[in-house]
C-alpha cells in the first residue's frame, strides 16, 4: 500500500516530495526539506491512512516554509498556531480535493472514538475542556462530534474556520489571546484573587501530534515537537501569562509548577482550564499502543539504491576492452577459443532446439485449451437440407485465444564461491538466453556481487542516496547488467562471445565491476522488483518470469539505525516492506533466518504475479546433499525421500522441486551436470551389435536427461 500512498502523496503535493514510512511516533511534514514522514501503526485502515496523507500533503501546499518565525507571530504558543493552523490547512485541502472529506471524516472518527481513543475523548464531557482543546476536536470531527460552545466562543470559532491565509491564523491566535485574558482579568474582578487562582490562562490544546499526525515547529520533526510541549509560556502581556497579582514572587513559581502538574480538568465555576493540555497529554500517552507491536519497521532497498547500483553493459564492455588492452602478454596465451566455440554453439542448438518444442507445444496447448466455436454469423449452405434435425445451419470458425506475451529477467550470483560452478553457470545463461532470442522473448539478466574498490562511480552514487530512516545496509549491493534483448545486433554478440570466453578461461576479459565477492543475495532480490516491474512496463509483458542462478544463502543482512528511532535497532523483529507487502523477519537479519528472508522476498516476487525459478548450482557434492536435506526440510541422509532425489539426479541430472523456498519450481544439480554434451548417435560398419546398443543407450540417455530439465523449465514459463 505504501508505494501507491507514496505516489499519491506526490501528486496530491504537485511536487516531488520525499515520502518515507517509518518507526515515527505519528505522521509529519518537514515545511524546509520538504519531507513527508508516515508511522507504522498497527491496523492501519485506508481511511487513517489517506487521512494522514491528505494532511500532511495540505502542510505542503498551504503552509508558509517560514511559519516558526513567521512575522507577528511571537508570544504565541506553536500550538495554538498548529491547532487553528491545521483547521486552515484542512479546510483548504478539501476545497482542493473533495474526494478526501469521507476519509477525513472516518479517518479522525476511528482514531477519537474507536479503541485508540487518541485524544481520550471517549465519554468524557467535552464542556470540560478547554477552549483550544475544543476547537481542535470540533474542527476535525466536524459534525460527527457534538462540541458545546459558548455564546462569546462562537465568534471565535468561525473566525478560525474563516482563515484563508497564514496572516489570518496569526491574527486569529492573536485576538483568541486577547479574548481570554480579557475574560481571565473579568472573572478575577468578579471573584477576587484566591491563593490557588492563577492569571496564566493556557487552554486545553492538541498538538500537532494529532492523528493526521503532524507537525509543531517550523520544522514538524520529533525533536522540534517535543521542544515545543515542553516550552513554558514567555510571561508577557501578548500572551497573557503573567504571575497573578494576588501572590507574591515565589508563591506564583510555586503555583505555576503546581499547574503544570497533570491535575483535573477545568470546572465550570472557574471557566478557566489548567495550564496541562489534556488532549496532548492523552495523545503522548496513547501514540505509542498504535505502533506495531515488537518490531520495527526497516526500509528495504529503495528504487534509487537499485538505480545507483546497476552498472550498464556500456561500461562493463569498455573495462573489458581495457583489460584486453592492458594485459597483452596474458590475453595472447589465452586468446578466443574458437574451435570450443563452436561446439558449444552446436551442442546448445540441440537443447533449445528441445526447449522451444516444449514451449510452443504447451503454449498451442494453452490457446487450444481457451479457444471457442463461433456458431453465428454467415449461413452454411452445405447445412441447409439438415435443417429438420441440425439446428448449426451457420459457418463455425474457431476462435483461437491470443497468445500471452512472454518476459524474463536473470540474476546470476558473482559470488566468490561460485567461481567453481561458474563456466556451468555461464553456459546455462547462454543456453537460456538463445532460448529466448528463437521464441521472441524479452529478457534482461543482471549479476550480483559486493561493491569492489574499483565501482568508485557506483560508491559515490550510492552515497548520495542513501535513506536517513532505518533501513537495510545495502551500500554493498552491486548489480551488473550483462544482457539487455534491446542491444544492438553488435553489442549482443560481442557480449555473448565474452561471457563464453569467461567460462573457458578464469579472469580472461573480465572487467573491474566482474570480480567475484560476497553474496548480497537478499539486497539484491529486494531490488529485483524495481527492475520486474520497469521491465514489465517498457515490454508490455503479460507472462513475466524471473530465473535466479545460485550457489548457496544470502549474506547476513544488517540495519542502520536512523532518524525515525532512538537506540540501535540489533536484534529486533523486522518489517521490511517489498512490493508494497510487508514481510515479518523474526529475531533481525541475522545467518540463522537468511533462508527464510530469501524465501520470503522471492514469495513477495511471485505475488507480482510472476514465474520464479531458481537453479541452484552445486559445486561439491557435500554441497549438493546439504541442498537436497534443506530442500526436504530432512537432513538424515538415510531418509527415503533423500534417496528419491539423489537417484532422480542420477537418471535426470537434477532434482527438481515445486513450491520450494519461495520458488514456483527449483532446479538443484551438480555444475558438471551443466556442461554435459546430448551425444550423437555414431555408428559405423565396424561395430558390433553391443557396441551399437551402448552408443544408443548412450545417445538416448544424454537427450532424456536434456529434455527433463529442458521439459520442465518450459512447462512453467510458458
Amino acid at each position: 500500500m505504501f508505494n501507491q500512498k507514496s505516489v499519491l502523496a506526490r501528486l496530491l503535493a504537485n511536487e516531488n516530495i520525499t515520502v518515507q514510512q517509518g518507526n515515527y511516533e505519528t505522521a509529519f511534514f518537514d515545511v524546509e526539506k520538504r519531507e513527508l514522514g508516515l508511522p507504522l501503526w498497527k491496523d492501519m485502515s485506508k481511511d487513517v491512512f489517506d487521512m494522514l496523507v491528505g494532511h500532511e500533503i495540505s502542510h505542503a501546499l498551504f503552509t508558509p516554509t517560514n511559519f516558526f518565525e513567521y512575522e507577528g507571530s511571537k508570544g504565541i504558543p506553536h500550538s495554538w498556531l498548529n491547532i487553528v493552523e491545521d483547521v486552515r490547512i484542512e479546510k483548504l485541502v478539501l476545497r482542493k480535493y473533495p474526494g478526501l472529506v469521507g476519509n477525513f471524516k472516518r479517518g479522525y472518527t476511528e482514531l477519537m472514538n474507536g479503541e485508540a481513543d487518541l485524544f481520550g475523548i471517549k465519554d468524557k464531557d467535552l464542556s470540560t475542556l478547554g477552549f483550544m482543546d475544543r476547537l481542535n476536536i470540533h474542527a476535525k470531527a466536524r459534525d460527527m462530534i457534538e462540541v458545546p460552545f459558548a455564546d462569546d466562543e462562537l465568534p471565535f470559532v468561525a473566525q478560525a474556520k474563516a482563515c484563508e491565509t497564514y496572516d489570518d491564523v496569526v491574527q486569529c491566535c492573536r485576538d483568541i489571546q486577547a479574548w481570554l485574558k480579557q475574560k481571565a482579568e473579568d472573572q478575577q474582578d468578579g471573584e477576587g484573587q484566591g491563593e490557588g487562582q492563577e492569571e496564566t490562562i493556557t487552554v486545553g490544546i492538541l498538538t500537532d501530534d494529532a492523528p493526521e499526525g503532524d507537525d509543531d515547529g517550523a520544522t514538524v520533526t520529533p525533536d522540534i515537537i517535543n521542544d515545543a510541549r515542553t516550552e513554558k509560556p514567555e510571561a508577557s502581556e501578548e500572551n497573557g501569562e503573567q504571575e497573578g497579582e494576588g501572590q507574591e514572587g515565589d508563591e506564583a513559581e510555586d503555583g505555576d509548577e503546581k499547574s503544570t502538574k497533570p491535575g483535573a480538568p477545568a470546572t465550570p465555576e472557574s471557566g478557566l482550564m489548567d495550564q496541562e493540555v489534556l488532549t496532548e497529554m492523552n495523545f503522548n500517552e496513547n501514540v505509542s499502543k498504535l505502533k506495531a507491536e515488537g518490531s520495527i519497521y526497516v526500509k528495504g532497498v529503495t528504487r534509487e539504491q537499485t538505480k545507483a547500483s546497476i552498472v550498464p553493459y556500456a561500461a562493463i564492455a569498455e573495462g573489458r576492452r581495457q583489460a584486453i588492452a592492458n594485459n597483452p602478454y596474458y590475453m595472447a596465451q589465452d586468446e578466443f577459443p574458437e574451435t570450443k566455440y563452436s561446439e558449444f554453439m552446436t551442442d546448445t542448438k540441440r537443447v533449445v532446439n528441445l526447449m522451444v518444442k516444449e514451449f510452443e507445444m504447451r503454449k498451442a496447448a494453452w490457446r487450444s485449451l481457451r479457444a471457442r466455436e463461433s456458431t453465428k454469423g454467415t449461413i452454411d449452405v452445405n447445412k441447409l437440407h439438415k435443417y429438420r434435425y441440425d439446428d448449426m445451419l451457420f459457418k463455425q470458425v474457431s476462435q483461437m485465444a491470443d497468445a500471452k506475451n512472454h518476459g524474463m529477467v536473470m540474476l546470476i550470483d558473482y559470488s566468490g564461491s561460485m567461481y567453481a560452478s561458474l563456466p556451468g553457470v555461464i553456459r546455462q545463461t547462454l543456453t537460456l538466453l538463445m532460448f529466448c532470442k528463437r521464441v521472441g522473448i524479452p529478457f534482461e539478466v543482471y549479476s550480483f556481487t559486493s561493491v569492489a574498490t574499483g565501482w568508485k562511480d557506483v560508491i559515490e552514487t550510492k552515497k548520495s542516496v542513501e535513506p536517513t530512516i532505518t533501513r537495510v545496509y545495502s551500500e554493498d549491493l552491486g548489480l551488473l547488467k550483462l544482457f539487455d534483448s534491446t542491444m544492438t545486433k553488435r553489442d549482443y554478440e560481442e557480449a555473448f562471445r565474452m561471457m563464453f570466453w569467461q567460462s573457458e578461461c578464469g579472469y580472461t576479459a573480465r572487467s573491474q565491476y566482474e570480480s567475484l565477492g560476497n553474496t548480497p543475495l537478499n539486497s539484491a532480490l529486494m531490488a529485483m522488483q524495481y527492475v520486474i516491474s520497469d521491465f514489465r512496463e517498457k515490454h508490455r509483458v503479460q507472462k513475466m518470469n524471473f530465473v535466479s542462478l545460485t550457489d548457496g544463502d544470502s549474506n547476513t543482512m544488517y540495519v542502520k539505525s536512523g532518524d525515525d528511532i532512538n537506540g540501535r535497532a540489533a536484534g529486533r523483529d523486522y518489517l521490511v516492506e517489498v512490493n508494497g507487502k510487508m514481510i515479518k523477519i523474526q529475531g533481525g537479519l541475522g545467518y540463522s533466518n537468511g533462508r527464510e528472508i530469501t524465501a520470503g522476498l522471492v514469495k513477495a516476487i511471485g505475488d507480482m504475479s510472476v514465474a520464479t525459478v531458481n537453479y541452484f548450482i552445486a559445486g561439491r557434492g557435500y554441497e549438493l546433499k546439504g541442498e537436497l536435506s534443506r530442500s526436504l526440510d530432512y537432513a538424515r541422509k538415510g531418509d527415503d525421500e533423500f534417496k528419491a532425489k539423489k537417484k532422480e539426479i542420477r537418471d535426470t541430472g537434477v532434482a527438481i522441486f515445486d513450491n520450494n523456498a519461495g520458488y514456483d519450481r527449483r532446479f538443484v544439480l551438480p555444475a558438471d551436470k551443466m556442461n554435459e554434451r546430448i551425444d550423437d548417435l555414431e555408428v559405423d560398419a565396424d561395430m558390433t551389435v553391443t557396441k551399437i546398443a551402448k552408443a544408443f543407450s548412450k545417445s538416448n540417455g544424454s537427450k532424456k536427461k536434456s529434455k527433463v530439465l529442458t521439459q520442465k523449465f518450459a512447462e512453467l514459463v510458458a
